[in-house]
């Protein structure tokens, strides 16, 4: 039904935006206390990681001026985002959060250095992915959520909502 892509405009920016746990949010048992260091818990409000993130900049990838953000928590209000209900958990509006640009080639590039710098670690447990467009053509708008779920267990879990919409008669 759709021609391609270009007939979609997007409206805004596109967000991704993560939830982390601590680490040592979980208890090792002390008989595995001298070969594991690294303990990260499922996720709950009250193991959420608020730290400021340290970018792994070991590796001779410059860090962009664009992605700044995306390494400092900010609250539900600040984000004007509301608790999720995921497959897994419920998920607190706040986070680790980077608004993209509308040009592709920009957005592609702070994705890529995002993944480069390591972004997403081992206490990731749900990423968001939030855009909207309106398509002309048909008067609808489209506003959809990607969501990747990260169980402490290892795997991957994955559901969208898309929501189509006509506002303008």
């Amino acid at each position: 039904l759709f021609r391609s892509l270009e007939d979609s405009e997007l409206l805004g920016a596109p967000r991704i935006r993560q939830l982390k746990v601590t680490n040592h949010s979980c208890n090792v048992p002390a008989a595995f206390d001298d070969i594991i260091f690294d303990c990260y818990a499922a996720y709950a409000q009250s193991n959420e990681d608020r730290a400021q993130q340290i970018p792994a900049t070991g590796y001779g990838i410059p860090l962009l001026n664009a992605t700044n953000d995306a390494w400092s928590y900010r609250t539900a209000d600040e984000l004007d985002h509301s608790n999720y209900e995921g497959q897994l958990d419920t998920y607190g509006g706040g986070g680790f959060a980077i608004d993209l640009p509308r040009n592709f080639s920009s957005a592609k590039a702070i994705v890529k250095n995002l993944k480069d710098m390591r972004w997403v670690t081992e206490g990731s447990r749900v990423i968001f992915v939030d855009y909207a467009v309106y398509n002309a053509n048909v008067n609808l708008f489209n506003i959809g959520k990607f969501i990747i779920e990260l169980p402490a267990t290892g795997g991957v879990v994955t559901t969208y909502r898309l929501l189509t919409l006509k506002f303008i008669r």
